[in-house]
């Protein structure tokens, strides 16, 4: 991969409030080198959809070209430098498909729960032929893509006003599987749900105790905040920064 370090990502993410554990993922963003923008600030939470919107608003002003990491804010920590994370990203990023990180939960989808059966159903099956590993499932809070192909998989959510975003990227893929690659071995996205902490600390970094890989992007939904600052406590060792209270 030609001049690898030289290229940047975009870490794209929305956080409305002052004072949140955004700045954890704000300053390991500076510390391994990747670009990063912050949308939201000071504005009202109009839920899944108002960020949805955002982020769309946000995309069509940023080169198409650029890689982007769609991102939560609070929950998120970063795990290496961005030339490492782009060597591993890019390469697994076939024909321009959109990758998402993997989780155990499914599926989010409250609001078509009359075809969740079927939907979850479908993603086991589907994992069940690529994978060994417990990680099923869509998980919404990191993917990775161009600028472009991120903001046209917004938009074929076609997400209204009480919408949940990960149900409707979990129908979506039921859709339309062949367009989208899941993260099933943890390579750059690990997702750690309540109970789950599948990390150990080695060579400087937290590898996954379950694929034995090491992960850029560390994500702890369901305010896994155990895990979250059990990974805090040794990202920021020795640093002068750590942002820990108001976990919420």
């Amino acid at each position: 991969m030609k001049n690898l370090k030289s290229k940047k990502c975009l870490v794209l993410t929305y956080e409305n409030k002052k004072n949140t554990s955004t700045q954890n993922l704000i300053y390991l963003c500076k510390k391994n080198n990747f670009d990063y923008k912050i949308i939201g600030q000071n504005k009202e939470w109009n839920g899944w959809y108002g960020r949805t919107i955002e982020y769309i608003n946000v995309l069509n002003s940023i080169d198409e070209n650029k890689y982007v990491v769609l991102s939560d804010g609070r929950d998120v920590l970063i795990n290496e430098d961005c030339s490492s994370f782009l060597n591993k990203a890019i390469n697994l990023y076939s024909n321009k498909k959109i990758i998402f990180g993997a989780e155990t939960l499914c599926c989010g989808a409250s609001n078509i729960l009359e075809r969740t059966a079927k939907i979850k159903k479908f993603i086991e099956d589907y994992a069940s032929t690529r994978t060994i590993y417990k990680y099923k499932y869509i998980n919404f809070g990191l993917m990775f893509g161009t600028s472009k192909n991120i903001k046209n998989f917004l938009l074929k959510l076609n997400i209204k006003p009480n919408d949940e975003d990960q149900g409707l990227a979990s129908f979506e893929f039921y859709s339309n599987p062949n367009d989208y690659i899941i993260d099933y071995d943890q390579l750059i996205f690990n997702n750690n749900v309540p109970e789950d902490c599948d990390l150990e600390w080695d060579k400087n970094k937290f590898k996954n105790t379950i694929t034995a890989t090491y992960p850029s992007f560390l994500h702890f939904p369901g305010k896994n905040w155990n895990c979250y600052s059990k990974c805090a406590d040794m990202l920021f060792k020795n640093e002068d920064f750590l942002y820990l209270s108001g976990l919420d």
